[in-house]
């Protein structure tokens, strides 16, 4: 009985223990499971007491419910994975060769407005009319077939190039520098220089002529010298087998390409090395001069090329270069190179070639495979009628009754900008004061050409203009639009320049004349509210800012050295704080990439909160899933939106997401606006000061 009731009662004390160790381990999984969820829930959005609920709120309230990955990926572990994961672009269906982007479905979208315009027969105007005749005889393939290559290779007699391939013996009296004048002139096709207005510092900024390098292949994305090699490989293959000349010694070839990529190597470094604008005097027995005259002929007026002018030199160092390649070049090779230059450029009005795709990497600054034809023509008539494209380009966007609203949010980037300089720990008063100096001299340029808001200037454009019949043929008809395009440009002084493509997404800083470009894709085209505005447009800016003061520090002369040596000290600490490494050499914006990024989202955020204290309005938004986000966390969400990126995979693409993460994880704004808890991936043990 003893022994039973002992066992009794051990049995009994294990069954006790047992519930208490159950309970006990219940317990603790219950308190990690808290501690979880509360650390989870430390890190969501904050909730704001009041939420807008007009009807573009609760459009953007749903766009962000189906955008972001709530309950695949925390915010606190890969922010841009959470915004960019379900990110979808618009060009699914098109064979990639690289990547696609926010920016590329914004051009997309321009595109394909523009051309619906243009092919809408019910609509004319004195501005639509010579866009549609120029871009009806891009689109008509079977005239340019019928038409054969007679009108190019006349042209080609013309401009002192000869046939192609040229071949030794060679008449000494050919000159390749007035060849690629009269190419340029006649075409646009920059062969071995480059030519612009610019502003000369010395005289009061009056205007001046600009001679700068080409611009080559190594400036598109994702293409280095020798993808550029292969490319002109590729066309110099192409331009044979059009013109049937299957017999050509391979000598012949390989010395196109090589010159070809010895020029491309040459004007890439142009992107590496230090920026510079000189002025120098024409001599009259350089190359320059016979550039000059032939590529300015029919401008005399306007500028008379004569000994001892002054010209503006962008890089001279690379210019000298490449005359120096040029002149150690046998003389039918270099020939030979502009020929295949004038092809390339001019390939949409002749027969049907490879030759088309080289010059959509041209246009579109990027390769793409298989580029449909409309698109293609529809760049050709931008890059020719640029003044009318633009005016066209904000009608179909229905820009123009918001163009002061627009200009007035580059105004205000770029004061925040100047008052984020003056909090900001990384500036001492020398390099504020410099920098505010640089600011006064240099001017925003927003949207489109000032001159076309002039009815009388855009009347006398428009009449200038040549004639587009039926009987023209394609090539005769881009050549003659072209040159006169070509000369009004050069007739504009620096101050109505506006060299940049109406499809470009991002504004860029020209030293030749002291401003920055901001072209309207720089905006939030789409039907976002408010909220992506200013993220996109003043974060842009403040790069753009930041790259006219790196190109200023590396001006020669330099009157605003705002990069004193304490400023670069401190800007390479940071650099170093957010994980990269400053490189020593030329001061570019492109060498302090993770603080230039850093610097402008804080100054974008100032600018998005003074706009939305200055509104008066409520910005949170409540999500359909209930999820609540504060304004400073809409800030950082559409910051992040437009830098979504797939790769030819269609995968989202690590190298962004790594870009963005490795900055706003050090971020004390971020911190701030996300509250991630501090140890996780989004809020690492050491934040930088910007």
């Amino acid at each position: 009985m003893l022994a039973g009731n002992r066992t009794e009662r051990m049995c009994g004390d294990d069954l006790v223990a047992s519930v208490m160790f159950v309970a006990a381990l219940c317990l603790v999984l219950a308190i990690l499971m808290y501690l979880l969820v509360s650390i989870r829930n430390s890190a969501e959005p904050l909730k704001a007491e009041k939420a807008c609920v007009s009807d573009g709120c609760l459009r953007d309230a749903a766009f962000l419910n189906n955008l972001l990955s709530w309950n695949v990926v925390w915010p606190c572990d890969n922010f841009y994975m959470f915004v960019c994961r379900k990110w979808k672009n618009q060009l699914a269906d098109m064979p990639l060769v690289g990547s696609v982007s926010v920016d590329d479905d914004y051009v997309a979208n321009a595109e394909q407005k523009m051309y619906a315009m243009l092919q809408d027969r019910r609509h004319d105007s004195r501005v639509i009319q010579p866009l549609r005749n120029l871009l009806d005889k891009c689109m008509d393939v079977k005239r340019t077939e019928e038409v054969g290559w007679d009108p190019l290779l006349e042209f080609m007699r013309g401009a002192s190039v000869g046939t192609f391939p040229m071949t030794p013996p060679i008449p000494t009296s050919l000159s390749v520098w007035k060849a690629a004048g009269h190419v340029l002139r006649k075409t646009g096709a920059a062969a071995l220089l480059s030519l612009g207005i610019g502003a000369n510092r010395r005289a009061g900024n009056k205007d001046i002529v600009l001679i700068a390098p080409p611009d080559m292949l190594t400036r598109s994305t994702n293409v280095d010298v020798k993808e550029a090699v292969r490319l002109y490989t590729d066309a110099v293959f192409s331009a044979f087998k059009a013109l049937r000349k299957e017999f050509i010694p391979s000598v012949h070839t390989l010395g196109i390409v090589k010159f070809a990529g010895s020029l491309e190597a040459l004007c890439d470094s142009r992107y590496h090395e230090r920026q510079s604008y000189e002025i120098a005097k024409l001599n009259a027995s350089s190359h320059l001069y016979v550039f000059l005259t032939e590529a300015l002929r029919g401008s005399e007026e306007t500028f008379h090329v004569r000994p001892g002018v002054d010209v503006l030199m962008q890089s001279q160092a690379i210019i000298a270069k490449v005359v120096e390649l040029v002149e150690s070049t046998e003389l039918h090779v270099v020939l030979n190179y502009i020929s295949l230059r004038l092809m390339i450029q001019t390939s949409p009005f002749i027969p049907r070639t490879d030759l088309t795709d080289f010059y959509g990497v041209l246009l579109h600054g990027k390769i793409q495979n298989s580029l449909p034809r409309w698109k293609l023509c529809l760049r050709v008539v931008e890059k020719t009628l640029f003044p009318l494209v633009y005016i066209s380009f904000l009608t179909s966007l229905n820009v123009n009754s918001s163009a002061l609203k627009l200009s007035d949010v580059v105004t205000e980037a770029a004061r925040a900008f100047l008052r984020g300089v003056k909090t900001s720990p990384l500036f001492n008063a020398f390099s504020r004061a410099a920098i505010h100096k640089t600011f006064v001299n240099t001017r925003l340029k927003v949207l489109a050409p000032s001159w076309i808001s002039d009815n009388a200037l855009l009347k006398a454009y428009l009449q200038s203009l040549p004639t587009i019949t039926p009987a023209d043929t394609p090539f005769g008809s881009y050549v003659a639009t072209f040159e006169h395009s070509f000369a009004h440009s050069i007739s504009r002084g620096y101050s109505q320049q506006w060299g940049r493509s109406a499809f470009s997404t991002d504004c860029d800083y020209d030293a030749g004349v002291r401003a920055v470009y901001v072209p309207l894709l720089v905006f939030n085209v789409t039907p976002a509210g408010d909220y992506a505005q200013v993220p996109r447009v003043a974060f842009r800016v403040g790069k753009c800012i930041l790259d006219m003061l790196f190109a200023e520090a590396n001006s020669t002369p330099n009157p605003e050295p705002w990069l004193d040596q304490e400023t670069r000290l401190k800007f390479e600490e940071t650099e170093r704080c957010f994980g990269g490494s400053p490189a020593a050499g030329p001061l570019r914006a492109m060498w302090f990439p993770k603080l230039t990024d850093a610097l402008a989202a804080k100054f974008a955020l100032n600018a998005f909160q003074r706009a939305v204290e200055n509104s008066g309005k409520v910005l949170g938004l409540r999500l359909p899933n209930g999820k609540r986000l504060t304004h400073d966390q809409l800030f950082f969400i559409f910051l992040v939106l437009q830098a979504c990126e797939r790769n030819g995979d269609r995968n989202i693409s690590a190298e962004a997401g790594a870009r963005w993460n490795v900055v706003l994880r050090k971020h004390l704004d971020f911190q701030a606006a996300l509250n991630c808890p501090f140890g996780s991936v989004m809020n690492q043990a050491v934040h930088c000061h910007v």
